[in-house]
């Protein structure tokens, strides 16, 4: 495989164009390569690029008067929650990003399942506390408008455009609800439960966001349970399926772009 930055760590490109034409094996192993620690710098500079933290400020301050405030009680309870069910934060100082986040916004700050999207990033910015807070704050700029602050505020309209490739009989305002918050929010990061399929997801979706309606598309259309007489039961399926398999990844990584392009 090519190692140079135009290339790399997008072998989510060779990942498509092999599952285009059949090669299921390459595709597999385009993924599982994905992970390697030679292209750790080169997903590095990937992601700094795509998520314009090329120049950083200086990080915030946390004023004590936020941190002794009933605003940041609340949304520590709720972080503490998702703490006990996430693994792989424990050497990552999340409180302390979350409260300079949450201090800069009040009320609208930590909302739950944002830990996955540190928990993500933590795994590329080692060691860099800027870097990740800063990489943290514009991953929430991309996913906000599918959380429950964005909904308030009208949600994202063009998501509706995932719908033709749905299962028809899935309740259109239900089925959007639940791929914003329980897919899109958290950038698929409880339907990737092995690092590298997460990455290869991530290294799409953060380089360019419009694929998060292609995943979710590709994520509608390949999964579906006909043998499932209950279409409400046929959707829970769909919500709580989960990709573990490199085949798998790179197939809904071609099927993505596929969608895109077409």
């Amino acid at each position: 495989m090519p190692a140079h930055t135009d290339a790399m760590p997008m072998l989510a490109a060779a990942v498509a164009v092999c599952a285009a034409s059949g090669c299921s094996h390459a595709c597999a192993r385009s993924v599982y390569l994905n992970e390697l620690p030679r292209y750790a710098m080169l997903r590095r500079i990937k992601w700094w690029n795509a998520l314009h933290i090329n120049a950083l400020p200086l990080l915030p301050r946390i004023p004590r008067s936020f941190i002794e405030s009933d605003d940041w009680d609340e949304q520590l309870y709720t972080l503490h929650a998702d703490r006990r069910r996430i693994t792989g934060m424990d050497n990552i100082d999340s409180v302390r990003v979350m409260a300079r986040f949450a201090a800069q916004l009040g009320g609208d700050g930590y909302t739950q399942g944002f830990l996955y999207l540190l928990r993500v990033l933590s795994w590329v910015f080692v060691n860099d506390d800027a870097s990740l807070y800063w990489a943290f704050v514009s991953t929430v700029d991309i996913v906000r408008p599918y959380g429950p602050l964005g909904k308030t505020m009208g949600g994202v309209p063009q998501l509706r455009g995932v719908l033709p490739f749905a299962d028809p009989d899935f309740q259109s305002d239900l089925l959007l609800d639940l791929v914003s918050v329980r897919w899109a929010f958290i950038l698929f990061a409880q339907t990737f439960p092995h690092r590298r399929h997460l990455l290869a997801v991530w290294d799409v979706v953060l380089t360019s966001p419009e694929y998060i309606h292609k995943v979710i598309a590709a994520m509608l259309l390949m999964y579906r349970f006909p043998n499932v007489a209950d279409p409400m039961e046929r959707l829970m399926l769909t919500m709580d399926n989960i990709i573990d398999t490199d085949e798998d990844t790179a197939a809904l990584i071609a099927r993505a772009r596929v969608i895109h392009v077409s």
